[in-house]
């Protein structure tokens, strides 16, 4: 009687478990009312949640809650772990709530690492990323303006951080007495280098960035026709149309310097980038930068201290009513220049000698002027023998510096 009553038990549960467990032809099986998904060896459908729970103690390496290992035999993409999540709707209107593919939490890790989501990749491979995070899509296809990677909180990167578009906020670097520096060279060694010298033989230059990637918004994307080409996360960057900021990239002009030259000066401003090629910090250039309009403030205060000796040479006027005529430098015109530019100066009779003399930012004579005539006049400036940037020049009348100006040349 009891092993009819325990055969009853076993029937009844072997048949209400027919009900929620399947096993098909092709060998799959089948938990839930559902169909089978092809390719899939298990298919599961229920309102619940599938639940595994491993409790592992006094255990050495790592503990694997779920494992999946995955075989590629041909050119076709292997996903190790797949998520998808939709919200379903009601008359065209979705429910409220949010949708994660995949979400990793990891919490009592100390004194251990704890990691939410983590990606690594083997060295030996042929490119790719430990986390990739495409705005193209699904395996390419570009759903709209939407964000790769999205943080909320800080970000560190321990290695280089390459951006092929614009970076939006605040740059920030450490102040120069910060805590955290460790201060090797006095502020005066900066102080007393004459940064003009050194910064004058440094030739700005202008360039355009150069690009294969399609300028039009209508480009085809063929990210998914070059299945072939490897896991190479450029196949998206290449073929996905620019976006507007990216093409002002490509089409301004941009300025900068030559880092070999800068290297001659300022070696600890170029950086060499793991291909061979330089870079350069342009954001620690601003200091020296201050440095050098500090010194050339400090010479043109020296050249206008003599103003006050140099008009007096013409204040020896004979004759009532007579017009006084005061030694004068104006502003040349046009300002900057390309070819001339003209200067109007005022030269009184009594005066001997009189020249302008146009100076680089070193302090070097580069043109010399000499004024025959006297009263007020025009003098012309060739730029020529000048390269682009900026000068100083100076009316000097009887060995006296009377003014000192600023002019810019741009050809």
């Amino acid at each position: 009687m009891k092993k009819l009553l325990l055969s009853a038990i076993f029937l009844l549960g072997a048949g209400m478990a027919q009900a929620q467990l399947k096993v098909v032809e092709s060998g799959d099986v089948v938990i839930g009312n559902t169909s089978p998904i092809s390719g899939s060896a298990l298919t599961i459908n229920g309102a619940k949640n599938l639940s595994i729970k491993r409790s592992v103690l006094n255990a050495s390496g790592a503990i694997e809650g779920v494992k999946s290992e995955v075989t590629r035999n041909g050119s076709e993409y292997a996903i190790g772990v797949y998520g998808s999540a939709e919200k379903s709707s009601t008359n065209g209107n979705y429910y409220t709530g949010r949708c994660y593919g995949v979400l990793g939490i990891g919490s009592g890790g100390m004194p251990g690492y704890t990691y939410g989501v983590a990606g690594v990749i083997p060295t030996t491979t042929m490119g790719g990323a430990g986390v990739y995070g495409s705005a193209c899509g699904v395996y390419g296809i570009d759903p709209g303006d939407e964000y790769a990677g999205y943080f909320y909180g800080d970000v560190k990167a321990l290695g280089n951080l390459s951006v092929t578009g614009n970076i939006t906020g605040v740059l920030l670097t450490p102040s120069a007495n910060s805590s955290i520096l460790q201060h090797d060279y006095s502020v005066s060694n900066l102080r007393n280098s004459n940064i003009t010298n050194l910064i004058g033989n440094l030739q700005p230059t202008t360039y355009l960035y150069k690009t294969n990637r399609p300028l039009e918004s209508d480009a085809i994307n063929k990210y998914q026709q070059n299945t072939n080409e490897g896991d190479s996360v450029k196949i998206c960057e290449d073929e996905v149309p620019l976006s507007y900021i990216e093409k002002q990239i490509y089409i301004k002009h941009h300025y900068g310097l030559s880092a070999d030259q800068l290297e001659e000066v300022f070696p600890d401003l170029v950086y060499e980038n793991e291909d061979g090629t330089k870079s350069i910090n342009y954001v620690e250039m601003v200091p020296i930068l201050v440095q050098a309009i500090n010194e050339l403030s400090a010479k043109v205060t020296a050249l206008e201290g003599n103003n006050g000796a140099a008009r007096k040479v013409a204040t020896n006027v004979d004759g009532v009513g007579e017009s006084v005529q005061v030694l004068s430098l104006g502003q040349n015109r046009p300002n900057p220049f390309g070819t001339t530019t003209d200067i109007e100066v005022t030269v009184p009779e009594n005066v001997q000698s009189a020249f302008v003399y146009v100076y680089d930012l070193q302090g070097k004579e580069v043109q010399q002027v000499d004024i025959t005539g006297r009263g007020k006049q025009t003098v012309q400036l060739n730029a020529a023998e000048l390269t682009d940037g900026m000068y100083l020049y100076s009316l000097i009348a009887d060995g006296l510096v009377v003014e000192t100006r600023r002019m810019i040349v741009r050809k």
